[in-house]
């Protein structure tokens, strides 16, 4: 029995496929671009100018600009210029500075659904599994063929790892916790370049924000992506492996540096911070600031820690406005940015100094990500952040969460 990967796939030929087998071009239904990769897809874009190519279809292609904005110099303001006029050029689907993460964005717009494919030019479109899509990251070239074809060329089917998880998750645990300890569970070498399907009770329960922070993270190890079925669970199918997760006395974890994959129990570590960073395309969708809201509600920030909190997108910032999160978090101490990657991407808004220590809801803890090489960069679930942002330490949420 083909797996759900190759059955989304079997679709888009109209030709049963299994694992390994090369598919010379592969239907797309959608792609996103974002403003960092744009630049050099532009540049690329000049040097076929004159063939006047034309979009597949240009409502199925997402120009998002999220990376390093709003511009903090005058070269990525010029880009970012750039970008805009070519996507009004091409009548391409374009969200602008403020609008929000990619990865937020299509899921709340309802741009995406299950059994497509999507492609984007950032690694964690991954993220978009959580709607049963085929969704994953691709080069700068070939999302520029796929612009103007529709069409992904020379694709080998992955393999896909079966991940089934059981148990109620404790009070003050959350999705995060989950794939942080799955990561530092799972063995990098079987699970490279392959599709990660998760499955099982605590996994189809939880809410779309909760899934795409599982997804989110499955790059972290080297797969190719991951994904959640919302219509069936075949164990029958050719899975290359499959792991069982039990969730029922799992506490809430931590990674500490300097690779997401390096997962521990949050009772092991006892660290001090200076800064704390609620955002990123993991964690900054409504419900996780909400989430941070029921701690800071009743506390203040401790006065030797920095707290950036960044919306995922600006309908989130207007929903926290109009719920009277966006207060709560004023009150204890935040500093509000306006919806985009901010510090997880390490360019501007709240990077990091040499002799920083951060808490951090994103996915990547890496040497350097978040701004300096010497800034250290532990990374947990929103409930993380908030309690450890006004202990000043890394804190179990479990001993805050109302």
């Amino acid at each position: 029995m083909p797996t759900l990967v190759e059955e989304i796939v079997s679709q888009h030929i109209k030709s049963p496929v299994g694992a390994g087998e090369n598919i010379e071009e592969l239907p797309v239904d959608k792609l996103l671009i974002n403003d960092v990769a744009a630049v050099q897809l532009i540049e690329l874009y000049r040097k076929i100018e004159d063939l006047n190519p034309r979009p597949f279809d240009p409502s199925s292609v997402f120009v998002v600009l999220d990376h390093v904005t709003p511009p903090p110099d005058p070269v990525i303001a010029e880009n970012l210029f750039i970008t805009k006029q070519f996507a009004r050029s091409f009548n391409l689907r374009l969200f602008k500075e403020g609008e929000g993460i990619e990865h937020v964005l299509l899921a709340e717009n309802n741009l995406i659904n299950p059994k497509e494919i999507l492609l984007g030019t950032d690694s964690h479109t991954c993220t978009n599994g959580a709607v049963g899509c085929f969704a994953f990251g691709i080069g700068i070239t070939d999302a520029l063929f796929v612009i103007f074809t529709g069409v992904y060329y020379n694709f080998t089917v992955p393999e896909t790892v079966f991940i089934n998880c059981s148990g109620i998750l404790q009070k003050g645990v959350y999705a995060k916790d989950v794939i942080l300890y799955m990561l530092s569970q799972l063995p990098q070498k079987k699970v490279m370049d392959t599709i990660l399907q998760f499955t099982g009770e605590p996994i189809l329960n939880m809410s779309l924000d909760e899934k795409s922070t599982i997804c989110n993270m499955s790059t972290e190890i080297s797969a190719k992506t991951g994904i959640i079925s919302h219509e069936r669970e075949d164990l029958s199918a050719d899975y290359a492996d499959c792991f069982e997760f039990s969730l029922q006395n799992l506490v809430p974890y931590v990674a500490v540096p300097h690779s997401p994959l390096n997962g521990k129990p949050i009772t092991e570590v006892d660290t001090e911070i200076t800064k704390a960073f609620l955002g990123s395309c993991t964690n900054s969708r409504f419900t996780d600031l909400e989430i941070a809201s029921k701690i800071l509600e009743n506390h203040k920030v401790k006065d030797t820690v920095d707290l950036y909190i960044v919306p995922g997108s600006r309908l989130i910032y207007e929903k926290i406005l109009e719920t009277g999160i966006l207060h709560t978090f004023l009150k204890a101490g935040a500093v509000i940015l306006p919806p985009n990657c901010a510090a997880c991407f390490g360019r501007h808004m709240g990077i990091l100094g040499p002799h920083d220590i951060c808490i951090s809801s994103a996915n990547r803890n890496f040497i350097g990500r978040m701004g300096s090489k010497d800034a250290k960069v532990f990374l947990g679930s929103p409930a993380t952040v908030a309690a450890s942002a006004v202990t000043g330490k890394i804190a179990d949420p479990r001993e805050m969460v109302p």
